[in-house]
């Protein structure tokens, strides 16, 4: 009898062995893999996957995982994934998949922590579900996860600026699982940490994605790869336009089957291409990009060298230039911040509208700064055994507070001969004469 009971724990432990085993193997592979599938020149790359592969992924990663609840999840989502988020998971659990097998790697669950989708389905009376339910947000989807982690320590060494020290052993050592209440905590002695992590990674999106020559080249590289992708299409497509040629190529190269199998352009023999195989393809089809408009961008990615100058070179001198309006006696913060919101597309396009084709002129989209420190309200912190919700915490001495406004900003490039004063008082007139005209257009505005 004793012997029988014996087996039976040593069963269990093997059991539990096997479980924590497969959790840990999927936890790291997942952190290891989660940007494996990402397009050539990060975002850059990515605004193209989007445009013309969004579908492909989709329905690549749902057919995949077909006799999974992962599909039902995924499509409920709160926050759906984006594409090289989704891309990465299909092609790492496909790619390795009889690798997962031997190193008791859950495919299934591999996916989810890539792509942030929670188990929903069969979290009801399902232990494992719950403990991995636990963990994907540390991959994806807390304020500061693996993948948030992974690109401020990258991004600010590759942009070579200082910013906030950030104790990743102290950060990690700080994170607790409440069993009781299914969230993510961080203990008190780590929150100097997380304020230092959310203070580097909001530096990274105030100062360095925004700065003038960043989006000036990710505009520029955008266009070369559209031209690009122009330039490549075969003979036959010639009877179709611009547009369609480059779509039908992009699906063809940035499809995550390129991963898998090789597509043919003439002697070409692509795979899913990286940085470098870009920039090859670009030099060898330079002469008939030149062909397709008269902004030069092939050779300004080649030289390194922008063709054209900002009038103004910060978010902060955007800012200073284009005020917000005073909201009318009686508008309430949330209507105002929509009325602000929706000025700047307004003003975009009126400035693309008062500048002559032949000046050559680059006038950007307007962006939205992103900010994770609002999202801080939603953390909980462990002290002496309590939990207390930060939001409660007084942290004005060490975080900026969030304005009513979101903070928007666009650059306009003009070349280096342009009367550059002139244009910038034009603008400003621009500026004051619109929001005059959208505030008196309807008195009160409609968004009132």
């Amino acid at each position: 009898m004793i012997s029988l009971r014996i087996a039976k724990i040593k069963l269990r432990l093997v059991m539990l062995n096997f479980f924590l085993k497969k959790i840990k193997n999927t936890f790291f592979i997942a952190a290891l893999l989660h940007d494996c599938a990402h397009s050539p020149f990060s975002h850059t790359g990515e605004d193209i996957t989007k445009t013309h592969c969004n579908d492909i992924v989709k329905n690549k990663i749902k057919t995949f995982f077909k006799n999974t609840d992962f599909p039902k999840d995924l499509d409920s989502a709160e926050n759906y994934p984006s594409i090289h988020e989704l891309a990465s998971a299909y092609v790492g659990a496909r790619y390795f998949k009889q690798k997962f097998k031997t190193h008791s790697v859950d495919a299934e669950q591999f996916a989810r922590m890539i792509t942030g989708v929670k188990n929903i389905v069969k979290t009801k009376d399902n232990y494992e579900a719950k403990i991995y339910n636990f963990l994907i947000p540390l991959i994806n989807g807390f304020i500061i996860d693996v993948d948030r982690l992974d690109y401020l320590l990258r991004d600010t060494w590759a942009s070579g600026v200082s910013n906030a020290r950030v104790d990743m052993i102290r950060l990690l050592n700080g994170i607790k699982l409440n069993w009781d209440t299914g969230d993510i905590e961080i203990k008190n002695q780590s929150l100097s940490s997380l304020i230092n992590a959310v203070k580097a990674r909001d530096f990274i999106y105030q100062w360095i994605l925004p700065h003038h020559k960043v989006a000036y080249f990710n505009h520029i590289l955008h266009d070369a790869m559209l031209k690009l992708m122009t330039s490549m299409a075969p003979k036959y497509e010639e009877d179709i336009n611009d547009i369609e040629k480059a779509a039908k190529v992009a699906e063809q190269i940035f499809s995550p089957e390129r991963f898998f199998t090789p597509f043919y352009i003439g002697d070409d023999r692509i795979f899913m291409p990286t940085d470098g195989d870009i920039i090859y393809l670009i030099k060898k089809y330079d002469n008939i990009i030149k062909k397709h408009g008269r902004f030069k961008s092939a050779e300004q990615v080649l030289t390194r060298k922008g063709h054209l100058e900002p009038l103004w070179k910060s978010v902060p001198e955007f800012a200073s230039l284009f005020p917000p309006p005073s909201p009318p006696t009686g508008a309430s913060k949330e209507s105002h911040k929509k009325f602000y919101n929706s000025l700047w597309g307004a003003i975009q396009k009126k400035t693309k509208e008062t500048l002559s084709p032949e000046h050559n002129f680059l006038v950007l989209e307007p962006k939205k700064i992103k900010k994770i420190e609002h999202a801080l309200q939603d953390i909980n912190i462990s002290i002496e055994n309590s939990t207390i919700g930060l939001e409660k915490i007084n942290l004005k001495c060490v975080l900026p507070q969030t304005d009513v406004y979101d903070l928007y900003y666009f650059f306009v490039y003009v070349p280096p001969d342009a009367p550059k004063k002139k244009l910038l008082e034009r603008y400003k007139e621009i500026y004051s004469n619109l929001v005059k005209e959208m505030t008196d257009a309807a008195n009160p505005h409609p968004l009132y």
